[in-house]
């Protein structure tokens, strides 16, 4: 339900377990590089903080559609390395991410 629930979300989602007895487990954010999840980005690193928890953040892309043609002009390691770049830059600081582009 609640993966359902991010997949369709406008806006940052938080998901909760309903069990009360895990309050120190590992807590997951998944990053964008839009400045609408900063709040999402801070209250887990608050939660982190206060829980004395392990923060995984997880950032996805995907690459060209023809990025894998032998003839293409992508160059897969410089996206990924930019995607990285994008990826700390929303882990700094929102005013980091257009620095890297």
């Amino acid at each position: 339900m609640s993966a359902h629930v991010a997949g369709h979300a406008h806006g940052p989602v938080v998901v909760v377990r309903s069990n009360p007895d895990t309050a120190y487990g590992e807590i997951v954010i998944g990053l964008d590089d839009y400045h609408a999840g900063e709040p999402a980005l801070a209250y887990a690193f608050e939660q982190a903080i206060l829980r004395a928890s392990t923060l995984r953040a997880v950032y996805t892309w995907q690459p060209p559609a023809h990025a894998h043609i032998p003839a293409s002009a992508h160059d897969l390691e410089e996206i990924h390395a930019v995607q990285c770049r994008i990826a700390a830059g929303v882990l700094l600081g929102g005013s980091n991410i257009r620095r890297f582009r």
